[in-house]
C-alpha cells in the first residue's frame, strides 16, 4: 500500500474510497483476500481491503488530504525499512486508551496467539467480565463488545506473513507464524504499564 502511494499519493473517489484499479492491486497481495469468493470491484464491497486501509490510517501510516490518499511522514520513513515498519505495527497493536479497548486488545491478542482459526469471542467477553468490566448498570459484556476489537486486530494481523492454506473458508482466521511473533512482541515488552486508570464499570461502546 505504501509503495503504491509513493510520494504523491493516489486520488480517491468522490466518496473517499480507493478507486477500483487500486482496490484490485491491493487485493492481489493482501493475505486476508486469499479466500475471498466475491467479485473485487469497489472498496466498500471489498471489506478486507477497506478494513486494512483504515487500519493503516488508524496507526498513523496513511492520511487523506483533499481527495488524495497519502503516506504520512511515518509511512514514508518506514516504507523502505521492514524492521522499522514491523516495530511500528507491533507497537500499535495495543492502544493505550481508552482503557477498555486497551484491555480488550490484550485479551483478544492472547486468544489470537494461542488459537487456530476464529477465536471464541464469548470466551473473551467472559474473561473481560472476570476482570471486572461491565456495562453501566452491571449488564454483562457479550460478543458485540468484542467483535469491533477482534475485527480491527484481524485487519492488522491477518495481513502479516504468509498464512497456511485454508480449506477455502473466508471465515478461517488462522494466523501466520510471523503474525504470532508480532503478537508475542506486542505483549511481552519492557515498556512500563499504561498509566490509564480503569473504572472497570461504565464502559460504553
Amino acid at each position: 500500500m505504501l509503495e503504491r502511494l509513493g510520494t504523491n499519493g493516489i486520488n480517491l473517489t468522490a466518496a473517499g474510497y480507493l478507486k477500483p484499479a487500486d482496490v484490485r492491486a491491493v487485493a492481489d497481495v493482501l493475505p486476508t483476500m486469499a479466500d475471498w469468493i466475491f467479485r473485487v470491484t469497489t472498496e466498500v464491497h471489498t471489506q478486507p481491503v477497506l478494513y486494512f486501509r483504515r487500519h493503516l490510517a488508524h496507526v498513523g501510516l496513511l492520511r487523506k488530504n483533499k481527495g488524495v490518499l497519502l503516506a504520512t511522514r511515518k509511512g514514508q520513513s518506514v516504507v523502505k525499512d521492514p524492521d522499522l515498519l514491523w516495530a511500528h505495527l507491533a507497537s500499535t497493536l495495543i492502544p493505550n486508551r481508552p482503557a477498555f479497548i486497551e484491555m480488550a486488545s490484550v485479551v483478544v491478542l492472547v486468544h489470537m496467539g494461542t488459537t487456530d482459526g476464529r477465536i471464541d469471542v464469548q470466551a473473551v467477553a467472559r474473561t473481560l467480565g472476570a476482570l471486572g468490566w461491565a456495562h453501566p448498570g452491571g449488564e454483562r459484556l457479550d460478543e458485540r463488545d468484542v467483535h469491533p476489537v477482534s475485527n480491527d486486530l484481524w485487519a492488522a494481523l491477518g495481513n502479516v506473513g504468509d498464512r497456511a492454506p485454508t480449506a477455502g473458508s473466508f471465515l478461517d482466521r488462522t494466523l501466520s507464524p510471523a503474525a504470532t511473533e508480532m503478537i508475542r512482541q506486542a505483549l511481552f515488552t519492557d515498556a512500563p504499564p499504561s498509566t490509564a486508570t480503569s473504572t472497570r464499570t461504565g464502559h460504553n461502546h
